[in-house]
């Protein structure tokens, strides 16, 4: 089980994207190290950048109470590579609209996600173990 931690953060809007900075000793710190590949230490802050699709859903899901998840068509990144990249792409295309489910890649509201029971742990990759 993750141990909480309370953050003390300044967000500015940069380039389309949201960044939030956070100092390093008001949780930054933690933060460091999972958030590696969108983040970096400036001085005594952790910087964030978050991805302008996370900001569109969050606006889409203030703008519809109703609706408790948000996701996206995922790619893979280079198809032609393998086989295996291929199926991947290929499984991942699936409708645009309204789903009754997704992949764990979506911003959920937690709310819904407690009251359905959290994510199965025995479930990785889409695959049952």
């Amino acid at each position: 089980m993750a141990s909480r931690i309370t953050l003390r953060a300044r967000v500015k809007k940069l380039n389309g994207h949201l960044v939030v900075y956070i100092p390093l000793n008001a949780g930054g710190r933690q933060l460091a190290e999972v958030t590696r590949g969108l983040s970096d230490i400036e001085g005594k802050r952790l910087k964030i950048v978050i991805p302008g699709w996370l900001a569109e859903a969050g606006r889409f899901l203030e703008a519809r109470p109703d609706v408790a998840v948000v996701c996206g068509r995922l790619r893979e990144r280079r198809p032609e590579a393998s086989i295996y990249n291929q199926l991947c792409d290929i499984e991942w295309n699936t409708p645009v609209g309204e789903a009754r489910a997704c992949g764990g890649i979506a911003m959920m509201r937690v709310n819904a996600l407690r009251a359905a029971g959290g994510f199965v742990e025995a479930l990785i990759a889409g695959r049952v173990q």
